[in-house]
């Protein structure tokens, strides 16, 4: 695909003149030719967007009344062409299209969309034969960019953000970044401060970078980005040394560091970590996933691309003889100057050669490990 890559801009700036970043020379986009900007769906989408639309009408045997409340949850995704190498499970990168998804006056408090990502999840238990999600729970390291409910504070114009998404065995223990984690779901919407202080995942991340300090908001977005590519990922770092024993119980603690990683026009390089108590500690009530958690295991790609919205707004309307009609709010989709959307690149999966290099430098075996990945 040729293009000319247009990187978006994340804030604040926090970049040193000549610095040469960690991890980002390997990235290939496939970035935006141009900015243009469409309301419709992009041609590679439409059917499935359509799909999803044709599903809002309906009939019900019931009595006429008046506009509902209601709203539309789609989920777009489509599959990897290739497989990953089996010993690739250090780490993954990829880019995504930051794009607006719905008018800026229909953008309220609480509406989540997220732009399209993928999900990675420990191979060590994903990956048994006798895995059980009821038995085992949710790990994943999931998030990215797009909109988010229930922020402090938030660009009306540029609304979406960027928030990594740590989720150690359930929702109960869930990481948005440094310092804060998030409250649980059933949170009230008429608190002021929407249960913030009920921080389930205050120790499940910590910063790393001296140049991109991580808001506890969410890292935003330069005010107008619109159909520009930003390229991130995690890989896992030795930064800590295992433990035999977590929180005072048997339960030990594995050394991977799963660190954050950007690639935008104004900072590259690695930003945070989340650390290994926040997945071992899980394993605390469950033995049997000793070793097995993220802070221990490496990484299974999950085997497509997705957008996973929450919510989208709509309005229901029940007519007199009992036909049901929904009105769903405009949702939009970027597109390129020929028509075509381009929302993102496979995933680059990377091996354990970076691993063992910063493992012998830290061990004293060698001197200062190269900051590249290539």
């Amino acid at each position: 695909m040729k293009s000319t890559t247009e990187h978006t801009a994340v804030i604040p700036p926090r970049v040193a003149r000549g610095s040469q970043a960690l991890g980002t020379q390997a990235l290939s986009p496939a970035s935006p030719r141009g900015r243009s900007f469409s309301s419709k769906p992009s041609r590679l989408l439409a059917p499935v967007i359509g799909g999803l639309l044709a599903l809002t009408v309906q009939t019900a045997a019931q009595e006429s009344s008046g506009l509902e409340k209601a709203g539309l949850k789609p989920y777009v995704f489509f599959p990897y062409a290739t497989d990953s190498p089996k010993d690739h499970g250090y780490g993954e990168f990829h880019y995504t299209n930051v794009h607006e998804t719905m008018p800026e006056e229909m953008v309220g408090r609480y509406y989540q969309s997220g732009l399209f990502h993928t999900w990675l999840r420990p191979a060590n238990i994903y990956g048994a034969e006798d895995f059980d999600k009821e038995r085992d729970g949710y790990h994943t390291m999931e998030g990215g960019a797009g909109y988010k409910p229930y922020l402090r504070f938030q660009n009306p114009s540029t609304p979406f953000k960027f928030t990594t998404g740590a989720v150690a065995g359930g929702f109960g223990s869930y990481s948005n970044g440094p310092g804060q984690g998030t409250p649980p779901f059933k949170r009230t919407q008429d608190s002021e401060t929407l249960g913030w202080e009920k921080n389930t995942g205050r120790y499940g991340a910590a910063q790393l970078s001296n140049r991109l300090l991580y808001p506890l908001d969410g890292i935003g977005f330069k005010e107008g980005t619109n159909n520009q590519m930003l390229g991130y990922g995690y890989y896992a770092l030795p930064l800590t040394d295992p433990k035999k024993r977590t929180a005072g119980t048997d339960a030990p603690s594995g050394n991977h560091c799963w660190t954050l990683f950007f690639n935008a026009k104004n900072f590259a390089g690695p930003i945070c970590f989340f650390t290994p108590y926040h997945w071992s500690k899980y394993s605390i009530r469950k033995p049997h996933l000793y070793g097995r958690c993220l802070d221990s295991s490496l990484i299974e790609v999950n085997a497509r691309y997705q957008r996973e919205t929450n919510k989208i707004p709509a309005k229901k309307w029940t007519s007199a003889n009992g036909d049901v009609y929904y009105r769903v709010a405009p949702y939009w989709m970027a597109a390129d100057e020929d028509g075509v959307g381009r929302y993102g690149s496979s995933p680059m999966t990377l091996d354990g050669a970076k691993w063992d290099e910063m493992l012998a430098w830290f061990s004293g075996q060698s001197g200062p490990a190269s900051t590249s990945f290539g």
